[in-house]
């Protein structure tokens, strides 16, 4: 439960920070815009690989 809070938590604050620094226009790094928008947008796999990584480790 406290990934998948932690995950969702990243994905607002990195889409969130994305979209602020996007539309602002102020003159950010692409780079930093880019990678908080993959903060976002990745986030939720967090939870997804740690349950794979569950399911193996238990087989």
């Amino acid at each position: 439960m406290k990934l998948i809070g932690l995950s969702i938590l990243f994905g607002i604050v990195g889409f969130i920070l994305a979209l602020l620094i996007g539309v602002d226009g102020s003159t950010g790094e692409e780079n930093f815009i880019f990678a908080m928008w993959l903060i976002g947008f990745l986030s939720p796999s967090i939870y997804v690989l740690d349950k794979l990584y569950k399911k193996v480790k238990d087989k």
